[in-house]
């Protein structure tokens, strides 16, 4: 118990020292560079819904049907909810990765993809009922529609909790916190480029 106790106390101070840590530096092209390609990101996300993001939602798809098959080892639930858990978890391991070693652009970068995901689950939120939207199943590949509703994830999920009358208004929180999210991540990546400034560019 002594050592469990011990391990979360070095754990508790690492996390401290990581919090504590200054960001590293950025040039001024860094920051010039990045600031650009992060507008345009949300400039381009404009009228978007999830699943039409250019490149970035087929590898969004990749991953969520990976999440299935990892996650269904343990459980029929966490089978469903696999693919977006593993959806959200990836990039957001990998800003978690660049916070630690505190570099600015990649954890903004990935924080940005996390929230990004989030569109993506937001619109397959808002089919659960309607189930209009095209699929891809692993096994199966892509098809029109579901022989079997409980196929649909948010369907299956919504319909566990009790909640699949509502799955529009769920939908479209997520679509909020999603766009707030971004929105957020680009303020904070400009702070940090000002920080910068202030200390001096490289």
């Amino acid at each position: 118990m002594g050592n469990v106790l011990e391990w979360f106390r070095d754990f508790r101070d690492y996390v401290r020292r990581v919090w504590q840590a200054e960001w590293l530096p950025l040039s001024r092209a860094e920051a010039i560079g990045w600031m650009l390609f992060f507008a345009f990101f949300l400039w381009y996300a404009i009228g978007k819904e999830g699943g039409d993001f250019a490149l970035l939602d087929s590898g969004n798809l990749v991953v969520h049907e990976g999440g299935h098959a990892l996650f269904g080892h343990f459980g029929d639930f966490l089978g469903v909810a696999g693919g977006t858990i593993l959806q959200l978890l990836a990039p957001l391991l990998l800003a978690l990765a660049f916070h630690v070693r505190r570099q600015a652009v990649g954890y903004a970068l990935f924080l940005l993809i996390v929230f990004e995901n989030l569109l993506y689950v937001a619109k397959y939120m808002s089919d659960a009922r309607a189930q209009a939207m095209s699929y891809v199943a692993i096994g199966v590949g892509a098809m029109e529609g579901l022989e079997d509703p409980m196929m649909h994830d948010w369907y299956n999920l919504f319909s566990r909790f009790g909640v699949l009358p509502y799955d529009t208004r769920i939908a479209a929180a997520v679509f909020k916190i999603a766009w707030a999210g971004m929105i957020g991540t680009v303020l904070w990546f400009g702070w940090r480029c000002y920080r910068s400034w202030k200390e001096g560019w490289e």
